[in-house]
């Protein structure tokens, strides 16, 4: 059985960190799964304080802040808490406004034993769609419907609005 660690940087997304942890709760695996959530801002520290809520999580669940201000800076942080996990064989990285499939790790589990492959990357497919009234007030078609193209205040802030 492989051991491994799924690590998450996040910067005020507490809302779509929630999302992501649920989402990583449900995966069809076999593997042992170690979840670190690194939170970049030592101010606010949504991030770290929702990890602090997910009693009875189904993987062991560690939240860190992460200083130092900055993406390389938060994965830095994630990949020295990672490599503290001396049984841990891989390291998987989720930014804070992913979702995997069920299948997710396993599959890049099998790819990478078919491959014997020292890093894999993997496509995203975005979801693009929100609440706010993105056509005509009176179109029939279902808001989110017509939001595909994205809300343009979403996409801005890069928030999730939905």
């Amino acid at each position: 059985m492989v051991d491994l660690v799924v690590a998450i940087p996040t910067f005020r997304r507490p809302r779509s960190l929630a999302r992501l942890l649920e989402a990583l709760e449900k995966l069809e695996t076999e593997a042992r799964v170690t979840v670190v959530v690194a939170d970049n801002d030592a101010v606010r520290h949504e991030g770290y304080d929702l990890c602090l809520k997910f009693r009875g999580y189904r993987w062991p669940l560690e939240a860190v802040i992460a200083p130092e201000r900055g993406i390389a800076q938060v994965r830095n942080v994630l990949v020295e808490r990672a490599l503290a996990h001396r049984n841990a064989q891989f390291v998987a990285m989720l930014d804070d406004d992913e979702w995997p499939s069920t299948q997710w790790l396993d599959q890049f589990l099998r790819v990478q034993r078919e491959t014997c492959a020292d890093a894999l990357q993997g496509s995203i497919l975005f979801e693009l769609a929100c609440r706010h009234a993105v056509g005509p007030r009176d179109s029939t078609e279902p808001r989110r419907s017509a939001a595909r193209a994205a809300c343009s205040r979403c996409w801005k802030a890069r928030a999730i609005c939905c």
